[in-house]
């Protein structure tokens, strides 16, 4: 997978190959999270948009039926109309009107609504009409209005509405090449004026940020509530932690939960000592084996969590061969020492599950560790280095230094070498 952006944010141009491990390595305001932003959002705005258009058309749908019974003064009076407006756009049979002419769907959805409100009250058949006239409109948009709406929203939510470049009027592009297929998602004035439609992807990419994200615990909810304080690709993070599921495995999925288990055993035993506790509501803790206790989130050292997370989505399946595990600056509160073992760590995931990794990193002693680790697993032409430096216009460039990744440690080490 090759992923290439141009006037996005600080980077002028950077082309990004992902294939076992990937590093990114460069200096504070340079990009590193600007490459790693555009990688989690063109993956998962093109993921699963079958199943999200589908959600999104009960959303508008749930939403319109609502509204018009809320300005409904009788029906504000029957208990049950939102529940009423819910069954009506979850059992809709959308696959259904996908192949239906106009005039179909139309006689169709009348005698739907005519089922539907044989036990309602106070409708009238002007409200009747209405709300046929509403639903038929939503049910007639076509996909590709939904997947504009779908894939521009997440990468607005993920680069906080700000993906253009501040310097130049230029459009913002973004381009994914994988197995023949080319994904191009282009914006002007942050707004998307160029997309791909007809796209299933089914690659996952679970994207960790530099902060300690388990201390936002309490912010998060499970509903779809914008809040700035918890960004949108650590909501999906928490909805991987939270995630119950139990998916039924496949023959290579079970080969894979045996290392998987000996690699966890190996974060339990270096690292952590322990396992996360959470509860449906969102309560976390942290069960320690050594004591025999539980020990609220914000009692953990800053370090023992990014281990935490790792753990966690190990523990819950949700890291599988193929998918895209993207972590920014890993290494903040780490000790070198533990750098080294999460460096171990993420190249064993890539080893014996297949897991393709992509870091941000301003650590030298990181991007050491990820070479030397790599060189003693045997995947060493598994690694791609890339270093990003800033341009004579005050822009960055992303320069591929696999092949000499001694220009990192020039950059890296200069301020120890000065001091």
């Amino acid at each position: 997978m090759k992923i290439s952006l141009s006037n996005v944010a600080i980077v002028e141009k950077a082309q990004v190959e992902i294939d076992g491990i990937t590093v990114v390595a460069g200096l504070n305001g340079s990009g590193k999270t600007t490459v790693g932003k555009a990688i989690y959002a063109s993956i998962n705005a093109y993921k699963n948009l079958p199943e999200r258009i589908i959600e999104a058309r009960k959303n508008s749908i749930y939403k319109q039926l609502t509204g018009l019974f809320r300005n409904n003064i009788e029906m504000r009076h029957v208990g049950n109309y939102y529940e009423m407006a819910h069954d009506f756009a979850m059992n809709i049979p959308y696959h259904r009107f996908s192949t239906m002419t106009q005039d179909e769907c139309e006689k169709y959805l009348d005698k739907y609504v005519e089922d539907w409100l044989q036990n309602g009250k106070a409708i009238s058949i002007e409200e009747k009409d209405r709300i046929c006239e509403n639903v038929l409109d939503i049910l007639m948009r076509t996909d590709e209005v939904y997947t504009t709406y779908l894939v521009e929203s997440l990468f607005l939510r993920a680069f906080s509405s700000q993906i253009n470049n501040l310097r130049n009027e230029e459009p913002a592009n973004i381009q994914v090449c994988f197995d023949g297929i080319e994904l191009n998602s282009t914006f002007k004035d942050n707004n998307l004026i160029k997309n791909v439609n007809g796209i299933d992807f089914i690659k996952k990419a679970i994207y960790i940020e530099s902060f300690n994200v388990l201390d936002l615990f309490k912010l998060y909810s499970p509903y779809p509530i914008p809040t700035r304080s918890v960004t949108v690709a650590t909501r999906d993070l928490f909805e991987s932690l939270l995630s119950n599921e139990e998916n039924e495995q496949s023959f290579e999925d079970y080969e894979n939960s045996k290392e998987i288990q000996r690699i966890i055993d190996l974060i339990i035993t270096k690292v952590t000592n322990g396992k996360l506790n959470m509860d449906a509501n969102g309560n976390v803790d942290f069960y320690d084996s050594k004591t025999n206790h539980s020990i609220p989130i914000s009692n953990l050292s800053a370090g023992i969590k990014i281990f935490i997370i790792l753990q966690s989505l190990l523990e819950k399946g949700k890291l599988s061969a193929g998918d895209i595990l993207l972590i920014d600056e890993p290494e903040v509160n780490l000790h070198p020492e533990w750098q080294v073992i999460f460096a171990e760590i993420l190249v064993l995931l890539q080893k014996e599950i297949g897991l393709n990794v992509y870091v941000n990193t301003h650590s030298p002693y990181f991007s050491r560790a990820i070479e030397v680790k790599m060189a003693q697993y045997e995947i060493a032409g598994k690694g791609k280095f890339y270093l990003l430096q800033e341009n004579e216009n005050g822009l960055y460039s992303c320069e591929d230094v696999s092949q000499n990744t001694e220009k990192i440690y020039s950059m890296l080490y200069k301020p120890l070498e000065t001091l």
